[in-house]
């Protein structure tokens, strides 16, 4: 699809995805009960139930536009407004923007004049703030502005539990307060601050689970200010005590091309999951339409060292590295859908039940769910088997 013939979505950048999904699907099966031939209409569906399923909001949020223009306008459809655009790298477009939006920030007046720039929704290094709506164009204001701030208080503690929280969220997590706060600042010097971050990231941290549901809700967040080499950063976090744990660091400069390298070579070394936010990606992230998060870890998360495959019980895959399946997922939830799942070995058959557990367990709803391994078939009712039967027989 034309991006352009979508300037103004129906579903403004920034609200929910459970909100664009239902949005969405609520528009697209609005085609049903008009009179267009099912001939024509079978792509559009097809398209937009495949966006749905994948909850590629992008695609949606353009998609939305069309339907109602359709549906409630009477206007024809148009399959041909219909198609997927293609899907541009994130990284690349980083890296080939990094030396604009760095000029672009270290100009005379440095972060004062990006600032005014941004509210004069000027277009910049590439940026055109001027097509934000305007509650991203503010959470970017802001967001720059709390940088601003913590780039001139080194190791103020109270700056810090202020503006941690609006750079927080600006990446896409959401905060998870304890005790009204919801960063806690752990130790500051000089040129560092150690914090910690009780927040979540949702089903936005695909496909890293460290960053999602694999961070228990607890990020450590360490600001640098003295523009130290990559290999300092990885004896501070070292000294710090993080292992094993997601971790954000926000660099107040513009990490160089060597100061990469070095990153790149220290995280490998010393195996450290750490996800660098510099000046310039901070920037370079206000052009998102949507929430930032998979961006920001797209851009990040090649300089430093994770294994997105995580060893444990056969078929426990974590929710960002599930992908596809959806449709037996909803058979196997369907009371009157399959109830038998079988195939070869490490065809995904547990992870799918898994999965479909997950989803369908809801104690509030009163809706239960539990996956029992029986690995003895054939032997009079081993321990394993016995406790899978004897807590079926149970349960209606």
């Amino acid at each position: 699809m034309n991006s352009a013939s979508c300037a103004e979505p129906s579903i403004p950048a920034g609200r929910s995805t459970s909100r664009t999904l239902l949005v969405a699907g609520r528009w697209c099966g609005s085609l049903f009960s008009t009179r267009i031939r099912p001939r024509r209409r079978g792509p559009v569906v097809e398209l937009v139930e495949r966006a749905l399923d994948e909850a590629d909001i992008v695609l949606l949020n353009e998609c939305v536009p069309e339907l109602e223009r359709t549906v409630d306008k009477k206007a024809p459809l148009e399959p041909g407004r219909f198609v997927a655009p293609e899907r541009e790298d994130v990284l690349d477009v980083f890296n080939a923007s990094r030396d604009s939006i760095r000029s672009w920030a270290t100009g005379k007046l440095g972060l004062r004049q990006v600032l005014v720039d941004i509210e004069s929704k000027h277009q910049m290094a590439g940026i055109a703030f001027g097509s934000l709506s305007d509650p991203m164009h503010k959470e970017v204001q802001r967001a720059v502005s709390a940088w601003r701030e913590l780039k001139r208080n080194k190791g103020a503690t109270e700056e810090a539990r202020r503006q941690l929280p609006v750079l927080a969220q600006y990446l896409g997590f959401e905060l998870l307060p304890v005790d009204g706060h919801a960063v806690t600042v752990r130790a500051s010097k000089a040129d560092w601050l150690h914090a910690s971050g009780s927040m979540t990231a949702g089903d936005r941290a695909r496909p890293i689970p460290l960053y999602g549901s694999k961070s228990n809700n607890r990020y450590d967040l360490v600001c640098l200010w003295e523009r130290p080499g990559m290999v300092s950063l990885g004896s501070r976090i070292q000294e710090l005590g993080i292992k094993n744990r997601p971790v954000v660091v926000f660099y107040f400069g513009h990490l160089s091309d060597l100061q990469r390298l070095e990153l790149v070579q220290s995280a490998r070394a010393r195996h450290m999951p750490v996800a660098v936010l510099d000046e310039t990606l901070m920037l370079f992230l206000s052009r998102c339409r949507d929430v930032r998060l998979s961006d920001f870890l797209a851009c990040a998360i090649p300089y430093a060292a994770l294994n997105p495959y995580t060893p444990g019980v056969a078929g426990n895959v974590p929710p960002e590295m599930y992908f596809g399946r959806e449709h037996m997922a909803d058979e196997l939830e369907n009371q009157h859908g399959s109830c038998l799942v079988y195939g070869g070995r490490q065809l995904g058959k547990s992870a799918l039940l898994r999965r479909v557990a997950a989803r369908f367990n809801r104690p509030k709803d009163e809706q239960y769910a539990a996956v029992h391994e029986i690995k003895l078939v054939g032997e009079r009712l081993s321990g394993e088997s016995r406790a899978a039967y004897g807590g079926t027989s149970t349960r209606r």
